[in-house]
């Protein structure tokens, strides 16, 4: 058995290996539960640990933030459901992570019963406070009944009551969590504010009674009670609120989907819900209508908007056979579709779950928090306890340390220290969403910041994984024109990769193809055929050379392109040498600026690829990368990201299914969405926009929300290490510092809604690099440029931007537009492309402006010289910042 056969069993056993994995998978089960009652990382631990202890559940995970569940496994989800409400909260089965419309509307209503507590419980309070401390200060005619003591007691009694109804929740679920021996946040509070009640009632009836009422006043502390309440209510309210902006990038991306839908019934259009289609049916959309499913055109041609799911900017055109998504904005055509995935099944669908799946999921780091956490609210009653202890035995009232106890439990709750990695993940996949780069779990979130080595695929990675003409020369004084023509009207008729290409100058050619006969292809050398009679040839060097010699330019030429690792391919006509064309798999645009930004960030960037030496070292020069390893196999290619792991986190970036073994056997795998499902199913980071910069935004992304995540818990540490002294009463005797439970609750509010506002700070940092190195050099050298699109080309040493027609370098130079590219700061997304693009486009004499948020770069074509001032403020007065304006020196017409 050779080499080649024991490296195809190799690969064939890997993708039957992922095919008993995704069977067995098959037989276990996600289910998804909204849950609502949650306050703190204890309440998320006890649920947890609930489902955990099921038969039948394999996993779970609970989200704090959008207060939802996923449990994988065999068990009954009613059981699991009915779990989570004998452990005090309340339940409910969803259908799936991305269809959370109802999700939603849940966390809404529960906020708005939140709010309507904190509005009553307020106006309770309002009276409450008067008649505790303000009859003191002024009173109102009428009221002096308040002045004396048995009813302005009395009064602060039956209002502080009144207040914990309202509030009862935490009473409830304090207590329940209490007894089952997993005391949380609403245990701390429940106590401190019953203390407090129980207390200021032992005080009041008896004196009340016997008519005992000098020093009833300073010993009450009602209005602590219900204050303590009302706070951390207002407290719960705040945070709501700012985790409703953490989950805005899901909630934006479920507001894209339209809700109904035009199908086709016989002779007759009838429009349905968008939830009632299913795979066949045939939907029809017109001008500025939204595609509710994924299907094939089957009939008209339009331009449609991807921009939701590809970020460009630019509509795809689409015709017959064309394959159209979710979520998409259809132009200026009608389209009848036929769907082919709907609801859940769509990429757009999948998009959402992904997004959704990554803030669910839990990151390592957040096992510290659970940790403190599953210990601390113990911890916390039993200092509070030992406070009260403390004060009575060195001699202070009973009321006194009463006071300092309730403090410290109040004080103490753990909420900004479980927030603190949740809302930070949260927020970074909605940012990470927003530029289209997805993160299937928090964990490869935390673990994208330590990356060190980077492996990229070359083909559909690197470059565009298409073929286009890179270079055309004519040869022996033969007219470009005539080349192109005759060119394009052979390779018609080839459907070979490079012959596509050739065949993409059709639109170009500026005059009709010319009539072919006698086509004939020759597999592995060319074509041959009649064109107008006479007979033409397109090939290889060996091929062409049966029909005519090569002179020493046209030597020299191929030499040159075998040398960048271009195809050469060679047309001739009854013996005469017609010209050259070099076709290449072009890198991408951003390829070059992604490897320099990364290997700035401390990445070292390595290019595996299973093509020959020369071309892949080519590619990979221009890419800038130094180290090229070529002519891999899959299973080499794995092994060799094996060796790469041995020095560092080793993420790998590929399309196809040939990266699919070496994606596995990375620490991180990373996919372009225009690669193969396979590739995809094995990645851990999906890019849906195809540029390799976003790699370089993924790992920043990732460093940023772990430095979020650092910051966080730096400031619930020492939230906690400084307060809870001060709660005690330490400080009191020699610095006469002390806090009142009502202070400690604004206090303990106060920090949680910080985390969240700190964690929210992640949407307003610019998360995309901007390109750093010279990038007018290439595109305006005055000499020969090897250019990445079809639409400019090296004739004969000279760079022209028509292929229509011959023309000399100086008829070029004098026809050539303006052009200058601007540095452009604060643009963060697509729709900062589209509006700087706008405004741009929109100045006088610009005839085009090719925007990218991603190297924060603007790229102008002028029919005349306008001046930098114009441009520069043009774009300042958007809130945007110009950084530089180079125009290209070589165009100036004087």
């Amino acid at each position: 058995m050779c080499a080649s056969d024991l490296d195809f069993l190799r690969f064939f056993a890997y993708f039957l290996q992922v095919a008993v994995d995704k069977t067995i998978t098959v037989c276990f089960f996600m289910h998804y539960f909204k849950i609502t009652g949650m306050s703190c990382t204890v309440c998320r631990q006890k649920i947890e640990r609930v489902i955990s202890s099921l038969d039948g559940v394999d996993s779970c995970s609970v989200n704090l933030l959008d207060g939802t569940a996923t449990a994988e496994g065999k068990a009954d989800p009613l059981m699991i459901a009915d779990a989570i409400r004998r452990a005090g909260y309340g339940a409910e089965i969803i259908s799936a992570a991305a269809d959370n419309d109802k999700t939603c509307s849940k966390g809404d209503a529960e906020y708005r019963k939140m709010l309507f507590r904190l509005l009553l419980s307020a106006v309770l309070l309002v009276p409450l406070i008067y008649v505790s401390m303000g009859t003191m200060i002024f009173s109102f005619p009428g009221l002096t009944a308040f002045d004396e003591p048995f009813t302005k007691g009395l009064t602060e009694m039956f209002l502080t009551l009144a207040i914990m109804t309202v509030n009862r929740d935490y009473f409830v679920r304090g207590f329940k969590s209490l007894f089952s021996l997993a005391p949380d946040m609403n245990t701390l509070v429940s106590l401190g504010s019953l203390a407090s009640f129980i207390w200021s009632c032992r005080i009041f009836l008896p004196d009340a009674f016997l008519h005992a009422s000098d020093h009833m006043d300073d010993c009450m502390y009602f209005e602590s009670a219900a204050m303590i309440l009302t706070l951390v209510t207002l407290g719960r309210v705040l945070e709501a609120r700012a985790r409703y902006k953490t989950v805005s990038a899901v909630r934006q991306l479920q507001n894209m989907r339209p809700a109904v839908a035009v199908v086709q019934r016989g002779d007759r259009e009838v429009e349905i819900s968008a939830d009632e289609l299913s795979a066949g049916d045939v939907f029809i959309v017109r001008p500025g209508g939204i595609f509710p499913a994924d299907g094939i055109v089957i009939e008209g041609a339009s331009s449609v908007d991807e921009s939701s799911l590809t970020g460009e900017s630019i509509p795809a055109d689409k015709q017959k056979g064309d394959r159209v998504s979710a979520a998409s904005v259809n132009f200026n055509g009608v389209l009848k579709c036929r769907a082919t995935g709907t609801g859940a099944d769509t990429l757009f669908s999948k998009l959402i779950r992904l997004v959704a799946e990554s803030s669910v999921s839990k990151a390592p780091i957040e096992r510290v928090a659970d940790r403190i956490a599953r210990v601390f609210v113990p911890a916390v009653m039993l200092l509070s306890l030992l406070t009260f202890l403390i004060w009575v035995i060195i001699g202070a009232e009973p009321g006194t340390a009463l006071k300092y106890a309730v403090s410290v439990l109040v004080i103490s709750c753990p909420c900004s220290l479980g927030l603190a990695t949740p809302v930070a993940v949260m927020v970074g996949a909605g940012v990470a969403a927003r530029c289209g780069i997805i993160f299937k779990s928090a964990a490869v979130m935390e673990k994208t910041c330590r990356i060190s080595n980077l492996a990229v695929d070359k083909t559909g990675t690197l470059t565009c994984g298409k073929m286009v003409v890179t270079d055309i020369v004519p040869c022996g004084g033969v007219e470009l024109n005539y080349l192109l023509t005759s060119a394009c009207s052979l390779e018609h008729y080839s459907e070979h990769p490079v012959a596509r290409a050739v065949q993409a100058l059709e639109s170009e050619c500026g005059s009709v193809l010319h009539e072919a006969s006698d086509i004939k292809i020759h597999p592995g050398n060319g074509i041959t055929g009649r064109i107008n009679g006479r007979f033409t040839v397109a090939g290889n060097s060996g091929f062409i050379r049966r029909f005519t010699g090569l002179s020493a330019e046209a030597e020299s030429k191929f030499s040159e392109l075998v040398k960048q690792g271009k195809t050469a391919v060679f047309f001739a006509e009854d013996g005469i040498l017609l010209g050259i064309m070099g076709i290449a798999d072009v890198l991408r645009d951003d390829s070059r600026d992604g490897v320099e930004l990364l290997k700035k960030s401390g990445v070292n960037v390595v290019m595996l690829s299973g093509d020959n030496t020369v071309t892949a070292s080519a590619v990979g020069r221009k890419a800038g990368i130094d180290e090229i390893i070529a002519e891999l196999d899959p299973v080499q290619k794995a092994e060799y990201v094996r060796s790469l792991k041995k020095s560092g986190v080793t993420a790998m970036a590929g399309d196809g299914v040939n990266d699919a073994p070496a994606l596995a056997a990375s620490d991180i795998g990373i996919s372009v969405q225009s690669g193969t499902d396979i590739a995809a199913d094995t990645a851990d980071i999906i890019l849906f926009h195809n540029r390799i910069t976003d790699i370089y935004s993924a790992v920043r992304i990732s460093r940023l929300v772990l430095r979020n995540i650092y910051e966080n818990f730096f400031w619930a540490f020492i939230y906690n290490v400084s307060a809870i002294p001060l709660a005690a009463g330490v400080f009191s005797h020699w610095l006469g510092w002390q806090l009142s439970p009502v202070t400690a609750a604004g206090a303990m509010s106060l920090s949680s809604f910080c985390v969240v506002m700190n964690a929210l700070r992640l949407n307003l940092i610019g998360i995309q690099g901007r390109n750093s190195r010279d990038m007018e050099g290439e595109a305006f050298s005055g000499q020969k440029t090897e250019l990445n699109a079809p639409d400019c080309f090296c004739i004969a040493g000279a760079e022209i931007h028509s292929p229509v027609s011959a023309v000399s370098s100086a008829e070029a130079g004098k026809n050539r537009d303006f052009t200058c590219i601007m540095s452009i700061d604060g643009m963060m997304c697509i729709h900062c492309e589209e509006f700087v693009k706008k405004i741009l486009e929109g100045i006088d004499g610009v005839v085009s402006a090719d925007v990218s948020h991603s190297s924060g770069t603007a790229k102008l074509v002028m029919r005349k010289r306008i001046s930098e001032d114009i441009l520069k403020n043009s774009v300042e007065k958007e809130d945007y910042s110009v950084l530089s304006i180079v125009f290209d020196t070589s165009s100036d017409r004087c």
